[in-house]
Parts: structure tokens; sequence; C-alpha cells
């Protein structure tokens, strides 16, 4: 085996709730820290509430992020990458 080794970066873009999920009065169980790259997932409709899942990667992106910055970021879509799809709902 004497191909080339390539690291995989994981890159997260967190998408805004859509309308029905609002509607629906559905809550926002996953929360960005761009900081320390980290997403924390709670489930905070149970009892008692669940302590959050933090999950550590490359880049994180919030719902606020535009395509625009999410695509002019360091991750060129050229590289090897591997997109993430958090939906925001339990």
């Amino acid at each position: 085996m004497g191909g080339t080794v390539e690291n995989v970066r994981v890159v997260v873009r967190l998408r805004p709730m859509d309308q029905r999920e609002k509607i629906d009065g559905t809550y926002n169980c996953v929360s960005v820290d761009s900081v320390n790259n980290t997403i924390a997932v709670t489930r905070s409709n149970v009892s008692p509430p669940d302590p959050p899942r933090i999950y550590a990667y490359d880049a994180v992106f919030d719902s606020n992020t535009s395509q625009t910055e999410f695509s002019g970021s360091d991750f060129d879509i050229q590289e090897p990458y591997l997109a993430l799809r958090f939906d925001s709902e339990l």
C-alpha cells in the first residue's frame, strides 16, 4: 500500500431552523462555539435534562454564516473535506 496518506478535515455548518420548525415550536438543541470549534447537543426537553454532548471539529459555523462566508473560509472546496449536516431538532 504505497499510496498517499491524506488527513480528512471535518467542517460543520449549522443550518437555520426552517419555517415549519418555527411554526411547530421546535427548539434548537445544537449550539456552536466557533472559538473552540465545538458543537454542543443538548436535550433539554427531557426530565431531568441531559448534560450537553460536546463534539469537536476542524471548524464550525453557526446558522448565521452566509454561503459566501462559508465558501470564503480557509477550507477550500478543492481540498479533501467532509461536510456534515446537523438537523436542529431531535
